[in-house]
């Protein structure tokens, strides 16, 4: 189903059923979305339509606690989803989308979390330009409350294949007082490859500092 610029939005639904025992629960879904991205198509020269497209999903997830660890899943399969050729046409593929984490908690101020998740695009062929066949990232994220849990210090680092992108984020935040907070953030993103969507922004590290005052 494929609807063009003045459509009516058609209603989404989606249905989820989820059963708990012990340490675990699972959970399986299916529902019928609306995807937050334009088909983009070139209907002639100069001239570039774009459309809003309805996909399905279906999916499963599971969480799994041992001791101070979570293990964390989840895998769907989404049906049509749309890219471009070298053209600008559109082609219909389907796609699975996968991911495994796992969170450990030493105590309620440092938390650890790793997460390995891939996007592969079924019977993908050389025509797509707009996705490779496999999109997948790793990430790294690491949170700790100091000095009475008035400072918080996050970093959040994520690889992304097979363009090699890594993009790291730094934040810090502090309590002064009750009605005053302090943030001291760090944005670093690197990567070589032109075909990156990070390219442009490789030699543009930031650092945002910030005075917060509530009344």
């Amino acid at each position: 189903y494929q609807l063009r610029p003045g459509d009516k939005t058609p209603v989404e639904f989606g249905l989820r059923w989820k059963k708990t025992f012990g340490n675990s629960d699972f959970s399986v879904m299916a529902a019928r979305l609306l995807n937050n991205e334009y088909g983009l198509q070139m209907v002639s020269p100069g001239l570039i339509e774009q459309s809003k497209r309805m996909f399905t999903m279906g999916g499963i997830t599971f969480n799994h606690a041992i001791s101070d660890f979570l293990i964390k899943g989840e895998a769907a399969v989404k049906f049509p989803k749309a890219f471009n050729d070298a053209s600008l046409q559109i082609i219909e593929k389907n796609t699975v989308d996968a991911s495994l984490g796992v969170d450990y908690s030493l105590n309620s101020s440092l938390t650890l979390s790793m997460e390995a998740v891939n996007n592969h695009v079924i019977d993908w062929d050389d025509r797509i330009q707009s996705m490779p066949k496999n999109n997948y990232m790793l990430l790294f994220i690491l949170s700790k409350k100091l000095m009475n849990d008035d400072f918080l210090f996050n970093i959040v680092s994520m690889y992304n294949g097979p363009q090699t992108n890594f993009f790291n984020l730094i934040t810090t935040s502090y309590n002064l007082n009750d009605h005053t907070v302090i943030n001291l953030d760090m944005l670093l993103p690197f990567t070589n490859n032109v075909n990156s969507g990070l390219y442009i922004y490789r030699k543009e590290q930031q650092l945002a500092f910030k005075i917060q005052y509530q009344f």
